[in-house]
């Protein structure tokens, strides 16, 4: 140091503390990070490509809360009465009908999620690829 300022070094830290936080350290060598640099537009679009992906994942659930209810309601309902103009019988059909179409969907959707889940990578990682490496253009159509 001379004239009483700091040698400034690396990031503008003092040699001597450097000496020092590199003395008390323990260094690894096998933290190599990607520096990425994007648009915003691509980057809202992979966005909504990935919560597209989750959605999809959760989607099963959906069919679950349906299939349940409408199960539920079959099991335990009596379905004897007039409500609202409607005779018990078309109430009955109606239960039955949603029940049916939820089951199927739950298991079709269930099916997809597991596929997807057990096909790829992780929805995260796909799109850290899908980011760094695919070009705007690529996803458009067009020259972008």
């Amino acid at each position: 140091m001379s004239g009483g300022k700091p040698d400034d070094g690396l990031l503008g830290i003092d040699q001597n503390v450097a000496e020092a936080i590199f003395a008390e350290s323990t260094l690894y060598s096998d933290l190599r990070q990607d520096v990425v640099f994007t648009t915003s537009d691509k980057l809202r679009l992979r966005l909504a490509e990935y919560r597209k992906r989750i959605n999809k994942r959760q989607r099963p659930l959906l069919w679950l809360g349906f299939a349940l209810s409408a199960w539920g309601a079959l099991t335990t309902g009596k379905f004897e009465r007039v409500v609202a103009g409607v005779p018990g019988a078309a109430w009955l059909a109606v239960f039955m009908l949603v029940a049916a179409i939820s089951t199927v969907l739950l298991v079709v959707t269930t099916v997809r999620a597991a596929g997807a889940f057990f096909r790829g990578q992780a929805p995260e990682e796909q799109f850290i690829t899908e980011a760094t490496t695919k070009k705007l253009s690529d996803v458009l159509g067009g020259d972008g």
